[in-house]
């Protein structure tokens, strides 16, 4: 899964700015739902981080071949949250958006992402996962992003 040449960028996924609660967020219940999703993954709670203190969550997922993929949950205020994907490819980062949008949010089109390269660039626009198709399908999206960020 891992491709070494791949541009890396930290993913942030979120539900919709609008309805920012619309995930319930739950940090042991989205740490156990990813640890039974990911045989080999972890899940580690962190305490408060950020500028505006947080109930964070470390987690790690297998993606074969000995990649993994390292991220962030934080959760600044009840039920309100994002998932960071950390220094990801595209490809990595729609592992973990594929299982947020089929597994945890309550809906497939809940999922909406921006990345630090955006943000750096002052883009405040977030893109939405497409609410159906495969991990490819996303990962043409995460890429597309990028893309238009180095243009």
């Amino acid at each position: 899964m891992s491709d070494e040449a791949a541009r890396r960028v930290t993913f942030s996924f979120a539900a919709p700015v609008d309805n920012a609660a619309a995930w319930n967020l739950d940090l042991d219940v989205f740490a156990n739902g990813l640890l039974q999703a990911f045989p080999g993954a972890s899940a580690t709670r962190e305490g408060e981080l950020g500028p505006q203190p947080s109930d964070a969550l470390r987690i790690e997922i297998p993606l074969g071949g000995g990649a993994w993929l390292e991220g962030l949950v934080t959760m600044p205020y009840p039920k309100v949250g994002s998932v960071l994907a950390l220094t990801a490819s595209a490809a990595e980062a729609a592992v973990l958006a594929r299982w947020i949008r089929d597994f945890y949010a309550p809906s497939p089109d809940l999922v909406y992402f921006t990345s630090d390269l955006a943000l750096n660039q002052g883009a405040t626009d977030y893109g939405q996962i497409p609410s159906s198709g495969d991990t490819q399908a996303i990962a043409r999206v995460l890429q597309e992003h990028i893309d238009d960020m180095d243009e």
